[in-house]
């Protein structure tokens, strides 16, 4: 399991990577223990990406149902901005670590 951000991660299988979103159960038998809710299957990581990206500005949206367009707008770009900025610094680390 490759941990994205926050409390996302992307595992996979044969066939198809999978959306993950850890969260500790709160009550129960199982509380306290970390499970990961499935969020999607995609069938590449760059999609998988994408579909976390859309999963966030639905959440966006639906939290602040008082927001307008133009601030909703402003809200995307923000969040495309800390995506683009979050990949330039796996990509550059990757690279770093590998020795490039």
């Amino acid at each position: 399991m490759i941990h994205i951000t926050d409390n996302f991660y992307l595992d996979a299988d044969d066939t198809t990577f999978v959306l993950l979103e850890s969260r500790v159960v709160q009550s129960g038998k199982r509380a306290g223990e970390t499970v990961y809710d499935n969020l999607g299957y995609c069938t590449t990581a760059a999609i998988a990406l994408q579909t976390l990206r859309r999963v966030l500005q639905r959440r966006m949206a639906k939290k602040d149902s008082h927001m307008d367009l133009l601030a909703l707008l402003q809200a995307y770009q923000r969040l495309d901005s800390d995506f683009k900025a979050w990949a330039e610094r796996v990509t550059r680390e990757a690279t770093e670590t590998n020795g490039g």
